[in-house]
């Protein structure tokens, strides 16, 4: 997790000018795939610590039934099962969700200790929720996909 040296990480990352022997930032944190940009600390604690430090308090105590909505590549997913969640991603795209399943795949060949974790292609504007089935729902940065939101969360209000 990151601590109170967020801010000054944070400054001196994205304080980098951009000369012949040191490429943009954004040059520096192209990857062949969004696992490599997991894989370093330093941009994931800038990128995504706070928000995820708050989540996984909100997403506490371990055990609880979670699903994700959006879930893209499945990095929320993924930390929420790291937790000891039992966690379920939702994305429209195939890619990303292959994506998902190939990482978490390779976490657990590794040893990473991972509670239940599924991903799956699904349409959020069609979803279809079972009563009463989940402890936490959570979406990062998806919903302003969704062509109507109130069908979507009169299913995550049944569904809680």
């Amino acid at each position: 997790m990151i601590g109170p040296q967020h801010a000054d990480d944070e400054a001196a990352f994205w304080s980098v000018r951009q000369s012949p022997d040191q490429p943009d930032h954004r040059t520096r944190m192209r990857a062949a795939s969004p696992q490599q940009l997991w894989e370093d600390p330093r941009v994931e604690a800038i990128a995504r610590g706070p928000f995820l430090d708050r989540m996984l308090r909100a997403c506490s105590p371990p055990g609880l039934e979670i699903l994700e909505l959006a879930c893209g590549c499945g990095w929320l997913s993924l930390e929420l099962a790291r937790a000891g969640h039992s966690v379920r991603g939702i994305d429209l795209s195939p890619g990303r969700i292959q994506s998902a399943r190939e990482y978490a795949e390779r976490l657990r060949r590794g040893g990473e200790a991972l509670g239940p974790l599924e991903h799956e292609v699904g349409d959020l504007n069609s979803l279809r929720l079972q009563e009463e089935r989940y402890d936490r729902i959570v979406c990062w940065d998806g919903l302003h996909h969704i062509a109507s939101l109130a069908p979507l969360l009169v299913q995550v209000r049944r569904a809680l």
